[in-house]
């Protein structure tokens, strides 16, 4: 996680991501905080080398 600002990681199951997302944003979003909120997912298989 690397960025210009802090960063808030939730992990959940990829079932309630999405409403773990919206509680997310709606919870800064009451506090005045503009924030860039994603439901992503992790890559499972690590660095890789191509050439």
């Amino acid at each position: 996680m690397s960025g210009a600002g802090p960063t808030i990681l939730a992990l959940t199951k990829a079932a309630v991501a999405e409403v773990v997302k919206e509680a997310m944003a709606t919870a800064w979003m009451e506090f005045g905080v503009k924030a860039d909120v994603r439901a992503i997912k992790p890559d499972t298989r690590g660095a890789m080398i191509s050439s």
